[in-house]
């Protein structure tokens, strides 16, 4: 399904993208699932590729895979969970609202803007991951690796990214950052071992 203006519901309408895990793609300023219902397949991609700024309200909504692909600024305006999140080269996403996934590629431009980006990592090595940029213009967002969704002896590797604040809260699992970090606020280590391989700088404070 290709949606070439802005996509919302009414009075309840589902929308079901089938068996045979069908895209859905959307070009206009608004995707707003407010009194509306997705039913997502595990692999059917959910891309916003406008050429102009767009905003995503999910409602409650879970979209398994998403793709930022459009060439201006996706804003997520609520609270959204994913399985997969994809920023392509020139997309740039940011955050009103939290974002929980188990994985983000980021190939552009996250902007965490104040709100928590949840990783839950399943079994990916690196959940992070991308040679994109990871902002949080409003200096208080956090990048947290929750409990949810780890593996038990899992190895995680922190993504080659210049963080805000991080929090490590997996219990019996190993976090280690192969590249240089830096985090402009705290690092607080709930659960789980972290390995400092390469250099670390924390601004702020570090919990243990």
């Amino acid at each position: 399904l290709d949606v070439n203006g802005s996509l919302s519901f009414a009075g309840g309408a589902t929308l079901d993208l089938g068996t045979n895990n069908a895209p859905l793609n959307v070009a206009g300023a608004a995707v707003n699932f407010t009194n509306g219902n997705l039913t997502n397949p595990a692999t059917a991609n959910v891309t916003l590729d406008g050429a102009a700024a767009q905003a995503l309200t999910a409602a409650g909504e879970t979209i398994t895979r998403l793709v930022i692909g459009g060439t201006s600024v996706t804003t997520l305006q609520d609270t959204l969970t994913c399985t997969a999140v994809t920023i392509n080269t020139g997309a740039r996403l940011n955050l009103a609202g939290g974002l929980t996934t188990v994985t983000c590629a980021n190939a552009g431009t996250l902007d965490i803007n104040a709100q928590t980006l949840t990783i839950t990592g399943g079994t990916t090595a690196q959940p992070l991951s991308g040679a994109g940029t990871l902002l949080d213009t409003a200096g208080t967002g956090l990048v947290d690796y929750s409990t949810a969704g780890g593996v038990v002896g899992f190895v995680y590797t922190l993504g080659n990214f210049n963080y805000s604040s991080v929090r490590v809260n997996q219990a019996n699992r190993v976090f280690r950052n192969v590249n240089a970090l830096t985090l402009s606020n705290d690092l607080t280590i709930a659960a789980g071992n972290f390995n400092a391989e390469q250099n670390l700088s924390v601004a702020d404070q570090t919990s243990v």
